[in-house]
């Protein structure tokens, strides 16, 4: 697929033609799925980011609403990000021991 139009290699035949368009089609397919399945790799390394960040815009919002002070506002989000990451971390560890 990388040579396509620069042409070193070309077809003589119409067998050849055909086999070509064939192998042109084929090897799209295979390259739009690699790009893909990248995409969806990126998108589930970082879905418990992003459920991370979701949840604390919703406790910003409360704790905004409920005009709590800024300071215990800090506070409160320096704990949440604690407690989430130590979960993830032993979340993790006891995969690896499962393993």
């Amino acid at each position: 697929m990388t040579t396509v139009g620069y042409g070193d290699i070309t077809p003589n035949s119409e067998l050849e033609h055909i086999f070509i368009i064939f192998m042109m089609l084929i090897s799209s397919g295979v390259f739009g799925y690699t790009l893909n399945r990248i995409g969806t790799i990126f998108s589930e390394l970082y879905a418990d980011e992003k459920e991370t960040r979701r949840k604390m815009n919703i406790i910003n919002l409360h704790m905004e609403r409920r005009q709590v002070p800024p300071s215990l506002r800090t506070q409160i989000r320096e704990y949440l990000d604690y407690v989430w990451k130590e979960s993830n971390e032993k979340f993790i560890n006891d995969s690896e021991a499962i393993i």
